[in-house]
Formats: C-alpha cells, sequence, structure tokens
C-alpha cells in the first residue's frame, strides 16, 4: 500500500478557445494498492503512446518500456525500427505506397552518388 500525498498546481481550459483557469490538486496515495497504480500509469501510457502513433503512424505490435516515458522526458515516438515495420506494412499491403517507397529510396541513392 501507499501512503503519502502530492500537490500539483494544473492549468485547464474547458475547450481549446477559453482561458486557463488554475486549480490546485492534492492527489492522496493512502491505502492505495500497488496494483491500482500500475493500472492507472499503463493507462497513461497506452494514451501518450497512441499520441504519438497518430503522429508516426499505428504499429502492428510495440513493446514500450515504461521508464522511457517517465514524464518530464520527451518520446519521439517509434523507435527506428518500429518505424520501419510500419512502412513495410503498409507497403507490403498497398502496391501504390510500396512503389512510392521504392521511388523514394531510388532518389536517396541519386542524391548520394551526385555529392
Amino acid at each position: 500500500m501507499l501512503n503519502g500525498r502530492t500537490t500539483f498546481k494544473v492549468s485547464t481550459k474547458p475547450d481549446k478557445d477559453s482561458v486557463e483557469k488554475e486549480t490546485v490538486i492534492t492527489v492522496v496515495y493512502d491505502g492505495c494498492p500497488e496494483s491500482t497504480v500500475r493500472t492507472l500509469a499503463t493507462q497513461a501510457l497506452i494514451v501518450k503512446a497512441q499520441g504519438g502513433w497518430r503522429k508516426h503512424g499505428i504499429p502492428e505490435a510495440c513493446e514500450v518500456h515504461m521508464k522511457d516515458y517517465a514524464p518530464g522526458t520527451r518520446h519521439a515516438g517509434m523507435t527506428p525500427d518500429q518505424a520501419k515495420a510500419v512502412l513495410l506494412a503498409e507497403a507490403a499491403a498497398d502496391k501504390s505506397k510500396r512503389a512510392a517507397l521504392i521511388a523514394e529510396l531510388q532518389a536517396q541513392d541519386s542524391a548520394e552518388v551526385q555529392q
């Protein structure tokens, strides 16, 4: 069981066009089982990962490490291997995407030769 409390100041907008309103919130951990904390942390992690996927592509499968998503750290979204997997899956499923990817890679090769 956890014990203790932490106080935060947060700003909230009722909607994107409104003015922020500040709230002081105190989180009381007394009597909270570790399983509850794990569940809440997992929910937050999944929401954060999904935000990155919306920007960088949605993987078919993904492994994430909780420590990489610690508050105050920036996360680029997917690892290079995850991004590669998304591109390859899209290319396998869609002939036009495959052709576009091949063309882009060939253009990169041509640009390197010219340098």
